[in-house]
């Protein structure tokens, strides 16, 4: 399932040490689909008894862990680390690498990170990558973007355009997002 690396798995269990109840809890972790990466993940001590039928339960290296099915299925293959950055100490999960052999892929999502996520938070969204097949790129709209009436031009006039111009040989950009399950878009229409 998740991997925890020797690290986190000390962390988590003097962490599980110092927890009034530490005996009878579980370490869950959960995707939010609505945040953006690398913000989506999160892990928390929850009583067992919270455990729902649905979820799958795994050792992470001397304690019990719980996960969704949805979430299992964004983290199976992923790792837990614990990590000190500027910002401070704390666990660090990744999912899997998704592996993109396309070589414009590096560039592509250069210019998603640096130019085109910082203009689409301000509607409190964000774009994924996908995927890189021909001359098609593959992209997951979340946050406020997932679900919004205005999505089409900003994929088309704005996410597309951005990305033919630093690599014209890219003849299309496709949204893969399901904008049924959006539950928090920017745009909202009028009274």
């Amino acid at each position: 399932m998740l991997k925890f690396s020797e690290r986190a798995i000390q962390e988590v269990l003097s962490a599980l040490k110092a927890e009034e109840n530490g005996d009878d809890m579980v370490l869950r972790v959960k995707v939010n689909k609505e945040a953006p990466p690398p913000h989506r993940h999160s892990m928390a001590f929850v009583p067992a008894a919270e455990k729902e039928a649905v979820d799958e339960e795994f050792d992470g290296g001397g304690f019990r862990v719980i996960i969704d099915p949805a979430s299992k299925k964004e983290l199976e293959g992923g790792s837990v680390d614990f990590v000190v950055s500027a910002t401070g100490p704390g666990f660090k999960i990744d999912p899997p690498k998704t592996v993109i052999k396309d070589p414009r892929g590096p560039a592509i999502q250069k210019l998603i990170d640096e130019k085109i996520n910082p203009g689409v938070a301000s509607h409190g969204g964000f774009v994924e990558l996908i995927n890189v097949e021909e001359n098609r790129v593959y992209v997951r709209l979340g946050g406020g973007c997932q679900g919004c009436g205005m999505v089409d031009v900003t994929l088309k006039h704005g996410i597309q355009n951005m990305i033919q111009e630093q690599i014209p040989s890219i003849t299309e950009v496709l949204d893969v997002t399901d904008h049924a399950s959006g539950s928090n878009p920017y745009y909202q229409p009028g009274k």
